[in-house]
């Protein structure tokens, strides 16, 4: 059992105050690959933390909320701190941020989107340049910081500037290099020494850090501080703002100030629709994730299936409806999923019996899910939304930029220039007779498929979350995710089906019984460092001891409980 020293207040956030063997053992722990990842669950009976990556980033959120911190604060400074341990590859301070918040004074539910800006003077996007042709153009205005600090503004009770000390931390003091971060480096080498910035953030002596290495980010310090104390100003109308336009700019970007300093994250009303006695909340238009889960959770009650890890023909429809689901977000309204519109999807598609999976792509993020001796409810995803730390090589103070536009051309040519990039996340928290039951949110190249499952398991067949957490899944297509979870199919045929990715725990004869439905199937081990898995957390909550019961699907580092 961890047993910490924790000073009250913001000096808690301070993790000189933390005991030093269990901090050097969390960092430790960095980076792991995919066949590392594990399942975990947790207890906690005043708070507990659920993220998808970082032993290190889940103690500061456990240390937020035992010095008397509200679900946000310790999700931010979890995600702070997320991004630090992992050197922001797979997660960026120049992402984006999505939220939502159950809080237990009012039993409200708000969402809170802060995805891509994209540029007025990018009038078309159809030519912005895609790999390996490096271009500013691929970049967009970050809504992390501004998400974070709209959602701290609103819901936090410990100062702004002591969430960030454990990032900052990281970065002054150093992030041990471990096998992991080595290849990444490694795989990145082309895109991290192309510019002058690149090298001097990722290179000591000329060279990137090699395993055992201790990596120290002095320029990413200053940077945090300024954010850290000045707030997203700094960021979006002072000095971090001119040099991201000036440097983008250089590489032929048409970003510009007025961009960044007219950017404004979007508070909203959740979306939400009756599932199995309980009423589900997610994000709503125009992100897509949370319309895509919705009518999924739809289509299977109007189904009425059986138990997908038993019985092949609820196994076969699932996984049609997972399909059908991802395609399917404009059938979302501010008022929920329309039951007409269920009823006569399914009709069409249980009428058209023929088995097809259409393309997908992914890219690296992360989730926390936490609650508070209050009661309140915060479930987060953020993402770089592109490869391990883009491909452009672009770096202002220390931040290496993501490049969303590199493979989202079409997408930006549907917007107005100036527009916000939705995103196909999909946290969500679920409540019954007006009480919060779970609190979810999942990441990856399987994020849609693991979250319409694992609902589905917990809501409607009264799975319990530690349970839901080790079952076997349906993941994404069939495809080889790389060490940056960002695996693309350039070359995809829409018309040529494709098979379906399932872990190898189903039983064989199920999983034949669905390949003769016509349904194909490719099964793979769940320790496959590149299975297009789904990684999803969840919080579940009950008037019995422990009030919080935590669990995960894959990812790295514990569950970390306050206990009474």
């Amino acid at each position: 059992m961890e047993s910490l020293t924790t000073p009250s207040g913001a000096d808690a956030l301070d993790p000189h105050g933390w005991d030093g063997d269990i901090v050097r053992s969390t960092l430790r722990a960095g980076a792991a690959v995919a066949a590392e990842a594990g399942d975990a669950i947790g207890f906690g009976e005043r708070g507990i933390v659920v993220a998808s990556t970082g032993a290190f980033a889940t103690l500061a959120g456990q240390q937020a909320l035992k010095a008397g911190g509200s679900a946000v604060d310790a999700a931010l400074s979890t995600a702070f701190a997320q991004i630090g341990q992992c050197l922001g590859s797979w997660v960026s301070y120049a992402g984006i941020f999505s939220l939502i918040h159950y809080q237990a004074a009012t039993g409200r539910i708000d969402t809170l989107s802060a995805g891509f800006g994209t540029c007025r003077a990018e009038t078309d996007p159809a030519s912005i340049p895609r790999p390996p042709t490096p271009s500013g153009r691929t970049a967009l205005v970050p809504g992390f910081v501004a998400g974070a600090f709209a959602a701290h503004d609103r819901l936090g009770r410990l100062p702004w500037a002591s969430l960030w000390s454990p990032a900052i931390h990281l970065a002054e003091h150093g992030v041990p290099i471990t096998d992991a971060f080595e290849k990444m480096f490694d795989a990145r080498a082309d895109a991290l020494s192309r510019t002058a910035e690149a090298r001097a953030a990722f290179t000591v002596d000329g060279r990137f850090p090699r395993s055992g290495d201790l990596f120290r980010q002095p320029a990413l310090a200053a940077a945090l501080s300024a954010i850290a104390a000045q707030g997203p100003d700094w960021m979006y109308r002072g000095p971090w703002a001119r040099r991201f336009v000036e440097l983008v700019g250089r590489d032929g970007g048409r970003v510009q100030l007025s961009d960044l300093a007219d950017y404004q994250p979007r508070w909203g009303e959740s979306l939400s629709a009756e599932f199995a006695g309980y009423q589900v909340h997610t994000m709503p238009a125009p992100d897509t994730g949370g319309v895509a889960l919705l009518v999924a959770l739809s289509l299977i009650e109007a189904a009425d299936l059986g138990d997908p890890t038993r019985d092949p023909d609820a196994l076969y429809w699932l996984i049609r409806i997972i399909e059908r689901s991802a395609t399917e977000a404009h059938w979302g309204s501010a008022s929920g999923v329309e039951p007409d519109q269920i009823a006569a999807m399914w009709q069409q598609l249980s009428r058209n019996n023929t088995a097809h999976e259409s393309g997908e792509s992914a890219s690296h993020s992360d989730f926390v899910v936490t609650a508070d001796a209050d009661g309140n409810i915060a479930a987060v995803c953020h993402s770089i939304n592109t490869a391990l730390w883009g491909t452009t090589g672009i770096v202002v103070d220390g931040i290496a930029i993501p490049d969303p536009a590199t493979f989202q051309q079409s997408a930006l040519a549907r917007l107005t220039p100036g527009a916000y990039l939705p995103m196909p996340i999909n946290p969500a928290i679920a409540l019954r007779d007006g009480h919060p039951a779970l609190a979810c949110s999942s990441m990856g190249a399987g994020m849609h498929a693991v979250a319409v499952q694992q609902l589905d398991s917990v809501l409607r067949l009264g799975v319990d979350v530690d349970t839901a957490a080790d079952q076997p899944l349906v993941h994404a297509k069939d495809i080889d995710v790389d060490a940056s979870l960002a695996a693309k199919v350039a070359d995809f045929d829409p018309m040529q089906p494709i098979a379906r990715a399932v872990d190898d725990r189903f039983d064989p004869a199920l999983l034949n019984a669905v390949r003769q439905r016509g349904q194909l199937i490719s099964a793979r081990a769940k320790s496959d460092p590149k299975l297009p898995r789904g990684y999803w957390g969840a919080i579940a909550t009950g008037d019995t001891s422990p009030r919080y019961r935590g669990a995960r699907t894959f990812g790295w580092g514990p569950i970390r409980g306050v206990p009474d």
